[in-house]
């Protein structure tokens, strides 16, 4: 899914900052058997962004890779990379924050140089690798700058929007530094996955509240069904059923807070026509029922899409 809801956020400068923490004790699905948790589901969008484990541990996918991060790890998110993440529910508190922001804010036509290293990572024509594991070489020089540039979005003291492009500008100079050891220049097959990726995440963005069968979205693509199965589970380390489940119900999770929807018909507006297996799936993903959920939302807040 193209997730721009960030986007919406900004104000003087295209930059945003997002928190999520979650104590076990007070978390959905603390007390379920399911050994992870969705705090960010399936998305991509334009933007560079920057994923800091705070505290606890997770898993990200990012373009179909599984990575394993824990507290004080940073994750470079690519423009367009698709990614979600889940944390491990044996952790007695989680907590991640993240930036996000265009790369126009670094544009500069006096800089040709720099202006074409910008122009790639925008276009896709160069990829950071993902993980900058806490304590390593490039972690230490580019940690001060993230947390620091957080802050300054979170008290906006005056002279705030210069300090948060400053900063900036220092992480990507540090960054460019690293560039032969820490990117690559995607080959065609990456390309072409990560395209087909974001072809199906907008098909079911648009198409969730209908029945949609493999055999049908692997039509829609003109693929082979077992060849469509084997390509989805390659990308997402996933089945497209249970994708489409956790993408029903992350919806499900944000028409909850309305009250004016009553939980069956949410059940029947996010593509589900079976009540008592929307139930069951409901609980098994959140550790709740619905109607537990709803009496909760004051005190649950959705995880922010990062």
């Amino acid at each position: 899914m193209l997730d721009n809801q960030h986007v919406r956020q900004y104000t003087s400068i295209p930059v945003t900052g997002n928190r999520w923490s979650c104590v076990r004790a007070a978390c959905p699905g603390a007390d379920s058997l399911r050994p992870l948790m969705t705090f960010c589901h399936s998305h991509y969008h334009p933007d560079f962004e920057i994923l800091v484990i705070a505290k606890g541990e997770a898993v990200v996918s990012i373009n179909g890779e599984a990575i394993h991060a824990g507290h004080g790890d940073i994750l470079l998110i690519n423009p367009y990379d698709v990614h979600y993440g889940e944390y491990y529910t044996a952790c007695e508190e989680f907590e991640y924050y993240c930036l996000c922001f265009s790369l126009t804010l670094l544009g500069s036509e006096k800089n040709r140089e720099y202006t074409d290293f910008v122009t790639r990572l925008g276009h896709e024509q160069l990829k950071y690798r993902h993980l900058v594991s806490k304590g390593s070489p490039m972690w230490q020089e580019i940690e001060p700058y993230v947390r620091r540039t957080y802050g300054e979005l979170q008290t906006r003291e005056a002279g705030w929007e210069l300090a948060v492009r400053g900063r900036l500008f220092l992480l990507f100079s540090v960054l460019r530094r690293h560039l032969a050891e820490a990117a690559r220049v995607p080959d065609a097959a990456s390309v072409k996955n990560e395209a087909f990726v974001r072809q199906v995440l907008t098909y079911v963005e648009e198409h969730y509240q209908q029945p949609i069968s493999t055999r049908d979205i692997a039509a829609v693509f003109s693929y082979n069904e077992n060849y469509f199965c084997r390509l989805f589970r390659r990308q997402f380390s996933r089945s497209f059923g249970d994708y489409l489940n956790s993408y029903r119900t992350q919806r499900a999770r944000e028409l909850l807070t309305q009250e004016r929807l009553s939980v069956a018909q949410v059940a029947a507006e996010v593509g589900f026509g079976n009540f008592s297996y929307f139930s069951r799936l409901f609980r098994e993903q959140t550790g709740m029922s619905p109607s537990e959920y709803r009496r909760q939302k004051g005190s649950l807040a959705i995880p922010p899409r990062a």
